[in-house]
């Protein structure tokens, strides 16, 4: 489904779909992927205070179509508001889609 709009529910999966640009083509890069997640962030059972952003290092290659999302596979995951991801190569950031997150 296109959307921007994600159900709050355990197993919700979404993202975005992109290709990587340069040279040369099928070379594997790295790229930064951050969750930003809403203001009042999510709260892990690990943490004592609420996660504002996690990112993790992620490969792709260049010129192939990829996938970058995010799954709800906890309840604490599961909070209203607006979550953004974006895609980084060093400090340049290469993408950014915002997605509004809602209660089931």
């Amino acid at each position: 489904m296109t959307t921007t709009t994600v159900q709050a529910e355990s197993g919700i999966r979404f993202g975005f779909i992109y290709r990587v640009v340069g040279k040369p083509t099928g070379q594997t890069v790295q790229l930064r992927m951050v969750i930003i997640y809403p203001p009042e962030g999510v709260k892990s059972p690990q943490s004592s205070t609420p996660l504002q952003s996690a990112e993790r290092q992620i490969a792709v290659r260049i010129g192939a179509i990829e996938f970058s999302g995010y799954t709800f596979d906890d309840n604490w995951e599961l909070v209203p508001g607006p979550w953004k991801m974006q895609l980084w190569l060093g400090d340049r950031k290469l993408a950014e889609k915002e997605f509004t997150v809602v209660a089931k």
